[in-house]
């Protein structure tokens, strides 16, 4: 027994069988290659998940609509029409490129659904943002950069949109993908239309019923199927929630939204949420606490304590009789979705940074070794959205990165010597084991992972999780074989005289600079070192 059969278990979804209740979430990469062509680098990222033993994986944010269509010529959108991130779908010659990814992901049994999107307000529009009605920069539920100016879109563009975006769909299908995920959640277009914060039509898509908010979604979902077939899967995600605005979606709102999306013909309904406000939660729900939650989340604090902010979504929909699949999400452990799952609170859990934090993580679960998993620790590293700026992972260097980092046995065993016993000798020495090496860490002090402590006294738990992390790398110090750990012990030069290994690895952490501000040698201002040497002894306690 795993502690995870919940989990572990097969569900149906549609006419498919899903082996697990593993899926990665559609948060997106943003690895996509120059005119969002699909690359090796988004294959080797999906397919290490699939090999990992997730029973899905839903691609973030395809997109149906040309770039150029979208991007202002000024150059003030944040992307050239080249370096637009996202998955292409918009055109048959990505059809290729897609066939060679989900070729891959099917290969360890694995299935594939893109999610097609359209931003709306998220991204300054040529002619302005889309949306079902005009909202000016004085009326927006955010600040700009996080949304911006929309125009009204006629009931001719919504047609042509619709035409675009079931058109993507047949190309998903035509590249062996299994299925497709309709966007109407977050911030962005077709979203829009079934929130009152952004939708003031007074057409059959305007706000006046439950059926004309999500008139939009709905016809896209039977669209597809009508065009794709009943073997063809359709999802939708949804907001259970909005939060931080008067006329935000309410969860009662909500579920009867999710019950029309069924009656469209969605094989599953994915439920997450979205926050609005001077600096809003947006997509990621870790960080709304910290430092201190706004007026308005305050009444959300408890839900901390139990499942998170965004599980209660998914429950509130699953109760209130949806008989499709009911995903959920919001920063989920394995422990934490298993109950969720048991309580009937879900039927599949989403892993979005859990799963690019650990990719093996279905594996490991299975094997019955949960202290194996790497957590996320939602230290916000990968939420970088911008030109040129790569997604990273604090706790997985190999993240986008697989086959290039992927732990090889070494052709020819050395004797390796790692100097300090932080987070980059702890990594480092047990990759080097790992490859088959003799490893040697020594660390001066009496414990490891020294300031990754430190860190956890100053920034506590409630946000990140640096402890799962410090954990993790003791764990995996003391179970690794051919890897020794010497505390108490200071490297000098006569020691590795002494020693004689083939290699030294020296990660000893660099030097914290001091910002020339004023006031910085004031007797309230302590530096990283100093804290470090204060909090020496309470560490030990």
């Amino acid at each position: 027994m795993s502690g995870y059969e919940k989990l572990l278990a097969p569900i149906q979804i549609g006419t498919h069988t899903w082996k697990n209740r593993i899926a990665k979430g559609p948060s997106s990469t943003l690895f996509w290659g120059p005119d969002q062509f699909c690359n090796d680098r988004v294959i080797g990222t999906f397919e290490a998940i699939a090999k990992g033993g997730a029973g899905a994986v839903i691609l973030g944010a395809c997109i149906s609509d040309d770039p150029a269509m979208l991007i202002c010529k000024d150059g003030t959108s944040g992307f050239t029409v080249s370096d637009y991130p996202f998955g292409g779908l918009y055109d048959d010659k990505f059809i290729p490129g897609m066939a060679k990814l989900a070729d891959a992901i099917h290969s360890h049994g694995c299935e594939i659904i893109a999610q097609i999107f359209q931003n709306g307000s998220a991204l300054k529009t040529e002619g302005g943002s889309w949306g079902p009605s005009d909202i000016p920069e004085a009326e927006l539920p955010s600040p700009v950069p996080y949304c911006f100016p929309v125009r009204g879109v006629s009931l001719e563009e919504i047609e042509a949109f619709k035409a675009r975006y079931i058109d993507a769909a047949e190309r998903a299908k035509k590249a062996g993908l299994d299925g497709v995920e309709v966007h109407a959640a977050n911030g962005y277009f077709i979203m829009s239309f079934t929130s009152r914060i952004w939708n003031k039509r007074n057409d059959e898509y305007g706000c006046q019923t439950l059926e004309n908010r999500t008139r939009l979604a709905c016809e896209l979902i039977a669209g597809i199927k009508e065009r794709c077939g009943e073997d063809f899967i359709v999802g939708v995600r949804m907001n259970g929630q909005e939060f931080g605005h008067p006329l935000a979606t309410t969860m009662e709102e909500s579920a009867e939204f999710a019950k029309l999306y069924e009656r469209a013909g969605a094989d599953y309904i994915s439920v997450t949420g979205y926050g609005y406000g001077d600096c809003p939660f947006q997509y990621a729900d870790d960080y709304w606490m910290y430092p201190k939650a706004d007026p308005d989340m305050q009444p959300y604090l408890p839900r901390l304590e139990g499942s998170g902010l965004l599980v209660p979504l998914a429950a509130n929909v699953k109760a209130a009789g949806v008989q499709v699949p009911v995903f959920g999400i919001g920063s989920l452990t394995p422990e934490k979705a298993e109950a969720a799952i048991g309580a009937g609170d879900m039927d599949l859990a989403l892993f979005a940074r859990g799963l690019w934090a650990d990719p093996d993580m279905a594996n490991k679960l299975a094997a019955g070794h949960p202290e194996d998993v790497r957590r996320c620790n939602h230290c916000a590293t990968c939420d970088a959205e911008h030109p040129g700026v790569v997604k990273r992972c604090r706790v997985n260097p190999a993240f986008g990165r697989e086959r290039e980092l992927e732990a090889k046995l070494a052709e020819k065993k050395k004797r390796v010597l790692v100097v300090g016993g932080g987070a980059a000798g702890l990594e480092a020495a047990r990759v080097a084991a790992e490859r088959g090496h003799e490893v040697t860490l020594a660390e001066k002090e009496s414990m490891l992972a020294l300031e990754l402590k430190l860190a956890t006294m100053v920034k506590g738990t409630t946000c990140e999780d640096v402890p799962a992390l410090i954990t993790w790398l003791e764990t995996q110090a003391a179970k690794t074989p051919g890897l020794t750990i010497k505390t108490k012990t200071e490297v000098t030069p006569d020691y590795v005289r002494k020693m004689a290994p083939d290699v030294v690895i020296v990660a000893t952490g660099g030097e914290y600079g001091t910002p020339a501000v004023p006031g910085i040698e004031g007797k309230n201002v302590s530096t990283v070192p100093q804290l470090t040497k204060m909090a020496k002894t309470p560490l030990k306690i």
